[in-house]
């Protein structure tokens, strides 16, 4: 959709609309994007909308779910695609043109616009329904958290022109992740979704395209997953990222540290429980979990440099095992050869102390 070429832009600083009120400029930005989409929604209109319940295909243990039926339908889209243009237009910290990801570690990457915060803003019907379907996904796969109590951590317009791919990597720090196309599946070659799984006790890659513009699918972000080689054309998804902490608000794509904790609220759960956002980041329990994300991470870039593809999911585990056996076994005979022996007499000094 190029309806965007036909729409005054004007940018945040040269509007004629005065914006006071000591507003940042997070708020700016976002007011001069809205008069964008504004001027270019008025050329559009729903003429039907086919939308249902999400027809949903997944495999016990798999790592993702496919929404076979549309999650958004095509007057979503546009809007959607109307949005991605203001923003780029508007707010190039929001633009990253072919991120590649140091290039030799993903491969050719993909023209990526940062759209969460005005996504929900501005488009709160359809982010509130594709919501919705993450939790259905969710139910049907018997997955927790549920969605609904994860915090939205970005959401991108992907576009992959030709040469562009993105090699396996995990979105870590996430917690899901969705993919749903935003053009016909006819418009490009290649660009077919990648994430391995365990089948049969076999490590392999599972491979497909969506059959139909606004399907997509819903994934376990720490799985790995990438994306072919574009042949030719032009592909484009909507991604949105979940997690554990509250949302991501204007930020591109933020790190923990990130999060400014000063107003203290937010949605890490256990289940639907609201904790303390500070508490919980700075707990023993995230330190340990970030660990051996990063150890898991570093254990599987080992492996592959050696060759090792099959079952990575199996040996990290037995690595792991071995590793809490030994620490056992250490904490064990440190407590039977290090333990100062007590005597009768520092016992009876003890009884009369109390």
């Amino acid at each position: 959709v190029r309806l965007f070429e036909t729409i005054p832009v004007h940018s945040a600083q040269s509007t004629n609309t005065t914006y006071t009120g000591g507003l940042d400029q997070d708020e700016i930005v976002f007011l001069a994007v809205q008069e964008c989409f504004n001027a270019g929604s008025k050329l559009l209109s729903r003429s039907s909308s086919e939308l249902g319940l999400p027809e949903l295909n997944y495999r016990n243990n798999d790592p993702h779910i496919v929404f076979n039926s549309p999650v958004v339908d095509d007057f979503d889209i546009q809007q959607i695609l109307i949005l991605t243009e203001c923003v780029k237009s508007l707010s190039r910290d929001h633009v990253q043109d072919r991120r590649d990801f140091n290039n030799d570690e993903y491969g050719g990457g993909n023209n990526v616009t940062f759209v969460g915060g005005f996504f929900q803003r501005i488009l709160p019907n359809i982010f509130s329904r594709m919501k919705d379907n993450f939790d259905m996904a969710a139910e049907y796969a018997g997955w927790r958290p549920y969605p609904r109590h994860l915090g939205v951590r970005c959401i991108e317009t992907l576009e992959y022109i030709e040469s562009g791919e993105l090699i396996y990597h995990e979105d870590s720090e996430s917690i899901y992740t969705t993919s749903i196309l935003l053009v016909d599946p006819s418009e490009f070659t290649g660009g077919e979704f990648m994430i391995q799984t365990i089948r049969d006790d076999n490590s392999s890659a599972i491979m497909f395209k969506p059959n139909k513009k606004g399907t997509g699918v819903f994934f376990d972000s720490m799985s790995y997953h990438g994306i072919e080689k574009v042949m030719s054309g032009r592909r484009v998804v909507l991604v949105m990222e979940l997690w554990e902490l509250m949302d991501g608000g204007f930020r591109t794509r933020p790190s923990p540290d990130d999060i400014d904790f000063s107003p203290a609220k937010l949605v890490m759960l256990d289940q639907a429980h609201h904790k303390d956002q500070e508490t919980i980041v700075n707990s023993d329990y995230f330190g340990v979990v970030k660990m051996y994300k990063s150890l898991k991470t570093t254990i599987i870039n080992i492996l592959t440099q050696f060759g090792i593809t099959h079952h990575i999911n199996m040996i990290i585990g037995g690595i792991f095992g071995i590793f809490l056996g030994l620490l056992v076994g250490l904490a064990i005979v440190g407590d039977v050869f290090l333990r100062k022996p007590v005597s009768r007499k520092s016992v009876q000094e003890d009884k009369k102390h109390v």
